[in-house]
């Protein structure tokens, strides 16, 4: 697995927990494990990430 796809599902698996943590969360029924995100949708994470990475905006981490 990329670092693009480390980061992507990291943040994936993270962000319900922080937004119940928040005062808000999805709707019912619509939080998904991160191997059932459509694959058109992981992607599109997995690239976002990924132009982060190549822009600096993000750096990997020692274990990249």
């Amino acid at each position: 697995m990329s670092t693009a796809e480390r980061i992507a599902q990291a943040f994936h698996e993270r962000y319900e927990w922080w937004a119940t943590k928040h005062g808000w969360a999805s709707q019912v029924g619509v939080t998904v494990r991160w191997e059932d995100v459509p694959k058109a949708n992981r992607e599109t994470m997995v690239s976002t990430v990924q132009s982060l990475l190549d822009t600096d905006v993000i750096l990997p981490g020692p274990d990249a």
